[in-house]
């Protein structure tokens, strides 16, 4: 049965031995008491009588053995002995020596014998399991018994001597399994309450388990609504930077065309040509439409190289004074990033327009020339200048090429005088490694 002992019966029966062991010294204690006060009266009341010489004897030898258990119980406390084996020598010692004082003081006929009934009882209050139970109630019992018969051998003889022995058997029988139900039911309760508890554990680590798995969730949901928002703003900003790029500069050429239409028409001529550049305005501000619609729709981009990108942000300007575009022939091809194009489109299509609205120049260059770091884009002019405060301006402009600029990792610079100088340049982080279609 010990094989198939948990620790949580172990435990149990570690902690019942612990109890065995403070009733036993009670117990010894309070017997101790008894005999002491019987042997005071015994002395005084009997005193000179023949029914005080079986006390004086044996009383004093009882009180001996209970002290002796007292120190047995209190210095040896072994823990791998049971306390009721570690006294059953006192146990044993003390039934005997009552078992020869009553049976001194006389047989069946008398009280004396009925102490007998006593043991059984004393058993029953300790927590033990059956085998030491059966050993502590059966040995006690026996002992005593065989005593008073060495004291009273005719007690045999006595004809009601059937009565005590089937008395004895069922208390005897009764103690025994009354004892071990109650031993069984405190173990399978505390064995219940271990279990109880490590339920109670599991759920307590399962529920912090579950919180931080769904605070976890949670950050990660607001994490991703974050993004989310980020994602949206960022497109908000570029079909913003899409329409004030493309299409707020076509229509600033179609304005410069109808501008001139307007003055050929006063003047009583019309220029063809002015109005075929409006058509060719007007197409390209329905081709930038749709195109910006289904950069909506879809999300995706194709990858671009220098060269398709500059040919597209110079598509469609109002080209009264030359536009001249160069593009180093190593950098041609190279593929930028998505955020690097965006940057390269915007910065050439803003220095061509501002050149145009502001400076009246006769030339303007783009360039797009090796440098240390990776490539940098130009956008020059001979006209008189820009504004002072041509950053702070509205929309997007030169601060929003510096943000923008400051996203792909590159630098915007912009410089005057003779020549009017817009610069960014960039770093081989905005190349990719792919070809352009």
């Amino acid at each position: 049965m010990a094989n198939h002992l948990t620790s949580a019966d172990e435990t149990f029966l570690a902690e019942a031995a612990d109890v065995c062991r403070r009733r036993i010294q009670v117990g010894a204690w309070a017997l101790t008491a008894i005999l002491l006060v019987a042997f005071v009266v015994g002395r005084v009341v009997l005193r000179n009588r023949p029914e005080n010489a079986p006390g004086q004897l044996y009383m004093p030898l009882m009180i001996l053995v209970c002290l002796s258990c007292l120190v047995i119980l209190h210095f040896f406390r072994a823990r791998k002995i049971h306390p009721v084996i570690l006294v059953m020598p006192c146990v044993l010692a003390i039934s005997a020596f009552a078992g020869t004082m009553l049976g001194a003081l006389g047989g069946l006929d008398g009280p004396y014998f009925y102490a007998a009934y006593l043991l059984p009882p004393f058993f029953l209050m300790l927590p033990m399991p059956i085998t030491i139970r059966i050993v502590g109630t059966v040995g006690s019992l026996a002992t005593f018994v065989f005593a008073f018969y060495w004291m009273q051998p005719t007690i045999w003889e006595h004809p009601m001597v059937h009565i005590p022995i089937l008395y004895l058997l069922a208390i005897t029988s009764f103690n025994i399994l009354m004892g071990h139900e109650i031993f069984s039911w405190h173990l399978e309760r505390s064995s219940l309450l271990v279990g109880l508890e490590g339920q109670r554990s599991e759920l307590l680590a399962r529920n912090q388990w579950l919180k931080t798995h769904s605070e976890r969730r949670i950050k990660d949901a607001m994490n991703l609504a974050d993004e989310l928002a980020g994602d949206h703003a960022r497109v908000r900003r570029d079909v913003g930077r899409e329409l004030h790029d493309d299409l707020a500069q076509i229509i600033l050429a179609t304005r410069l065309h109808v501008d001139a239409l307007a003055q050929g028409t006063l003047a009583g001529r019309t220029d063809m040509n002015v109005v075929e550049a409006m058509n060719g305005a007007l197409a390209a501000l329905d081709e930038q439409t749709r195109r910006a619609i289904r950069a909506l729709q879809t999300g995706t981009s194709r990858p671009l190289g220098f060269e398709q990108v500059v040919t597209a942000a110079l598509k469609n300007h109002p080209l009264d004074p030359s536009v001249e575009k160069t593009v180093a022939s190593d950098l041609r091809d190279r593929v930028l990033s998505s955020d690097a194009a965006e940057l390269v489109r915007s910065a050439v299509r803003e220095g061509v327009t501002n050149a145009i609205k502001h400076a009246a120049p006769t030339r303007i260059e783009v360039r797009v020339e090796p440098a240390t770091a990776g490539a940098k884009v130009v956008v020059e002019n001979d006209g008189n200048g820009l504004p002072r405060d041509v950053e702070d301006r509205g929309g997007f402009g030169v601060r929003g090429l510096r943000e923008l600029a400051r996203e792909v990792g590159a630098e915007v610079s912009l410089t005057g005088g003779e020549v009017t100088r817009l610069e960014v340049e960039l770093f081989r982080s905005a190349f990719v490694e792919q070809r352009a279609e």
